[in-house]
């Protein structure tokens, strides 16, 4: 084809920062009160860590174990201040400092995502940044990720700012950025920052490269280090301690003991959270070497930058699809990414689709029509499988907080405060994951309990009351083996929760009615028994309940 000047332009009006704020922020708030906690590593390992910095009690993991010390107090000591800011207001309303806290996480997401969406504006023009700015506002994928308590999405907010920081040629900040990513979230996401790194040496040269490497690690290490002294009572690199256990491990040890999956995990993860939009994330590298001379900003870069500023993701993706042990929350830190592949894909094709009317003669109204209708038909198909993917989440799996909320707020404040027993024991079996966190039990008078079940793992233990985060615990091991001392008797459990499934082999306490009274009963999706995987991923009024089935999420009181 031969390149003429033509219109491709998408629209006139481009955001500016404050205007993209005030947009991400909105629907990042809405994602801290309608996200769910989805992973039980969110609850164990940095919700309960945190509720015990903020409160004094609260579950501990091997992890926090002095004998390991792979996690860092440095993040959880963040979201601790945090919390204790808020609680100055809100007092000992603990559900909304956990809300609170997660506001937090959402505001600061959004500002990452301002920052990347104005570096993107500025290397790839405003075509490719507003789509991109689109993408990552109304992704599902984004909405879990933005507030999730994890360091995969501090992570994230690193590689956003380090990358829009890149992007604006604001090189010192980048380096900065990405040491704040590496170091206060995630170590492994070097492995995303390798590109950025070698455009940098190369632009900068060896000298300021190393020197500013060497700043940031003392911006965000040494104080990382003396934070983690000060609560293990020693001295440790948390950061090099989980990446060496996860660089040694095998078949017997390792994250591998947590389980495995196949490849195509991830590629029906990405489809669920991206739905469309994955399908152009990919071939964006393969795009812009045969068509990036159709697009004018693209053109002002060589080919080689342009595969440089987007290799990280396929970096990322070729790293986790060798990895044995795969989780949904390890893709959080290309999210941002993947919607600007996406975002440079369909330009392209935009352009490719109107320079081909072009030379086939049509006018400017027919290219004008024909490229807005490609981008809308996109964006709707888009925004309507991640509205229904966020609403398919909060239906089908959001009501165990819902009947936590109900125990706290509800039941649990109806406790007589002269009752002689205490602690008041709430006891879960198989669905001890799905914990909330402490933040959803009024006081310490109230106390989560395990009771045998068919999971035969390892389970948490209460931190000690005094000096839990050096001392030395017993009962605990690296190789997710069963610790028995764990669970109580069934006969000590004042209230019971659990998920009841008509056709599950464990004891179905739910339909006990002689040992328990039922409080609360709310739909639960039973995911084996769904006979369409697309309906229960996606929802859709009227369809989806013919396709999925539902057990009972219980709230039960003994007799």
């Amino acid at each position: 084809l031969q390149r003429k000047h033509v219109n491709t332009r998408l629209s006139s009006y481009t955001p500016n920062f404050m205007v993209a704020l005030s947009v991400l922020i909105t629907i990042r708030l809405l994602s801290a009160v309608y996200n769910l906690v989805a992973d039980c590593d969110e609850t164990y390992n940095y919700w309960e860590p945190t509720h015990y910095l903020m409160y004094g009690y609260g579950f501990q993991t091997w992890e926090y174990s002095p004998i390991y010390g792979i996690r860092s107090y440095s993040y959880i000591a963040l979201h601790a201040f945090v919390g204790k800011i808020v609680s100055l207001f809100l007092g000992d309303n603990k559900i909304a400092v956990f809300y609170a806290i997660r506001a937090f996480l959402g505001t600061f997401c959004a500002f990452s995502e301002a920052v990347f969406y104005c570096g993107a504006l500025k290397k790839f023009g405003p075509n490719i940044a507003k789509l991109c700015l689109l993408l990552m506002a109304f992704s599902s994928g984004m909405f879990i990720a933005s507030t999730a308590y994890l360091p995969s999405t501090f992570s994230m907010y690193g590689v956003m700012l380090a990358f829009g920081c890149w992007f604006g040629d604001r090189l010192t900040w980048a380096v900065t950025m990405a040491a704040f990513s590496c170091i206060g979230g995630w170590p492994f996401t070097g492995i995303v920052f390798a590109p950025m790194g070698l455009d940098i040496l190369y632009k900068r040269g060896i000298m300021r490269f190393t020197w500013w490497s060497v700043l940031s690690l003392v911006y965000f290490l040494l104080p990382a280090v003396l934070i983690d002294f000060v609560y293990y009572k020693k001295w440790t690199v948390c950061v090099w301690n989980i990446f060496w256990y996860n660089a040694t491990a095998n078949q017997e040890s390792g994250s591998q003991l947590f389980g495995v999956e196949p490849w195509t995990f991830y590629v029906k993860n990405l489809f669920v959270n991206f739905n469309v939009v994955c399908v152009f994330a990919v071939p964006a590298i393969l795009l812009v070497l045969i068509f990036v001379k159709y697009d004018e900003n693209l053109r002002r870069l060589k080919r080689i930058q342009v595969i440089v500023y987007l290799a990280a993701p396929y970096l990322w993706m070729c790293f986790m699809f060798y990895l044995p042990h795969k989780e949904e929350r390890f893709l959080f830190v290309i999210y941002p990414l993947i919607c600007l592949c996406a975002s440079i894909s369909m330009i392209l094709l935009v352009h490719l689709l109107v320079s081909i009317l072009s030379a086939l003669g049509s006018g400017e109204r027919t290219r004008t029509f024909t490229k807005r209708i490609f981008i809308v038909t996109v964006v709707i198909v888009f925004v309507t499988l991640s509205a229904s993917r966020a609403v398919s989440l909060t239906k089908n799996y959001g009501t165990a907080s819902e009947v936590y909320k109900h125990l706290s707020s509800n039941e649990l404040q109806n406790v007589p405060a002269s009752e002689t027993k205490d602690p008041i024991n709430i006891c879960v079996g198989k669905e001890w994951y799905r914990f909330p966190s402490n933040f959803f039990l009024p006081s310490e008078r109230f106390q989560l309990r395990f009771v045998k079940s068919a999971f035969g793992g390892q389970l948490p233990q209460p931190f000690a009351k005094e000096n839990g985060t050096s001392r030395i615990p017993t009962g605990f091991n690296n190789l997710n083996k069963e610790e028995t001392d764990r669970y109580v008797d069934i006969n000590e459990c004042d209230y019971m929760v659990d998920l009841d499934l008509p056709h599950q082999a464990e004891q179905r306490y739910c339909t006990d009615t002689e040992h328990w009274t039922t409080l609360a009963m709310l739909p639960f999706l039973d995911a084996e028994h769904s006979t369409s995987s697309f309906y229960r991923a996606f929802y859709f009024p009227g369809s989806s309940d013919l396709y999925n089935a539902y057990g009972q999420y219980c709230l039960l009181k003994r007799k």
